[in-house]
């Protein structure tokens, strides 16, 4: 089951942890993917899902510094984090990354959108047919 966070405070996201905490070691460990979390607030959610026991998988636009991001939580003693390039406004990025989880981990339990340079779309009404084709 996945699950898609909407964090207003650090106060909703620390009682969501606590709620949702594995009760088994037994049990599988829950998969996140953060979006945009090379710096700010979605580097700032990986550490917190780290620390309590979740695999993170750090995303990016850029390779270089989602890697960075990476490294320097490694660093800092976060081990269970990873990369993968993801743009959010790129359908074959998407499918490459949705690949990923697929044959990697067969789930994802947390999902992490954290990608306010995207926004809405105008469509001209004569481009509809081509957008429900796929184009």
């Amino acid at each position: 089951m996945s699950s898609l966070l909407n964090l207003k405070s650090q106060a909703h996201y620390s009682a969501y942890l606590k709620t949702h905490k594995t009760k088994s070691k037994a049990m599988t460990k829950r998969i996140a993917v953060v979006t945009g979390a090379n710096k700010g607030i979605g580097f700032e959610i990986c550490k917190q899902l780290a620390s309590n026991g979740v695999k993170v998988i750090l995303t990016a636009r850029d390779v270089k510094r989602g890697n960075e991001a990476v490294q320097t939580l490694k660093s800092a003693g976060y081990s269970d984090v990873i990369f993968h390039q993801l743009d959010v406004g790129n359908k074959p990025s998407i499918s490459s990354f949705a690949n990923f989880i697929k044959t990697q981990f067969g789930k994802l339990d947390i999902l992490v959108i954290n990608n306010a340079g995207i926004g809405g779309s105008i469509i001209n009404p004569e481009d509809r047919e081509g957008l429900k084709q796929g184009l």
